[in-house]
């Protein structure tokens, strides 16, 4: 009888601990927008689900010394999975913003394909000016399926 129990617990934490595991993904129309706090080098949580394309995170990170008055190349590392049956393409844009929500500079995301039940780890080569990744502080965020 205790050995019932202790495996009933036991069953009971382990249920639990991998519920926990796979995060909430909030439901989306395409195209996908919404306004998010951003910092350069660290990621931005999206947790969102558009037509079956799972978006976990972005990453902009500068490739090198970021200077107020030079363009500066960038990595933008997206995660996610495409859920669906189907390959789709994503296209996008950043919309870098001020601490009042001002926009001050728009990043535009070469269009990728995501085949169809597979996770993707794509990472776009993107230029943005200094004075713009030393002043962002959110980030207006679109991202469309076709």
């Amino acid at each position: 009888m205790r050995a019932c129990l202790v495996v009933g617990a036991v069953l009971l934490v382990a249920v639990g601990a991998a519920a926990q595991e796979t995060p909430a993904y909030k439901v989306s129309d395409n195209p996908f927008q919404d306004d998010l706090p951003f910092a350069v080098g660290q990621p931005v949580q999206l947790l969102v689900e558009v037509a079956g394309v799972r978006f976990r995170a972005f990453t902009l990170s500068p490739r090198g010394e970021v200077k107020e008055g030079a363009s500066v190349s960038c990595d933008l590392q997206l995660d996610g999975s495409n859920q669906g049956e189907r390959k789709v393409e994503v296209s996008g844009v950043l919309l870098l913003e001020d601490e009042q929500g001002k926009g001050i500079e728009r990043i535009p995301l070469e269009p990728f394909k995501v085949k169809a039940g597979r996770d993707f780890a794509e990472t776009l080569r993107v230029t943005a000016q200094g004075a713009t990744l030393l002043a962002a502080r959110r980030v207006y965020v679109f991202l469309e399926l076709k």
